[in-house]
């Protein structure tokens, strides 16, 4: 059993590297273009700023979605408080006013 597992680990690992690589490569032969090289190039000034714009766009992406991550954890969380509160007393509730 232990054997499966582990050769069942390393044919995982193996897939993944090779999908990486091939979807690494894809993207590495679109930078081989000279159009894009010319607008992404990190020696040039204008380079480094398209860089750092995608950069920054994807950071704040990456952001909003850990932003709805954790509202979702919170709203999870606050569930089972929702349903203790809406649990009635056995006897039915007496709301009369007492008023001095």
């Amino acid at each position: 059993m232990a054997c499966v597992v582990g050769r069942l680990r390393i044919a995982l690992r193996i897939s993944a590297a090779l999908l990486v690589g091939a979807t690494a490569t894809i993207a590495m032969r679109a930078f081989e273009s000279p159009e894009i090289t010319q607008f992404w190039d990190p020696l040039t000034a204008a380079g480094r700023a398209a860089l750092d714009a995608v950069i920054t766009q994807q950071a704040q992406i990456i952001a909003y979605i850990d932003d709805y991550k954790l509202l979702m954890i919170a709203t999870l969380a606050v569930i089972p408080l929702l349903i203790e509160f809406k649990k009635m007393p056995v006897g039915g509730a007496d709301h009369t006013l007492v008023m001095e």
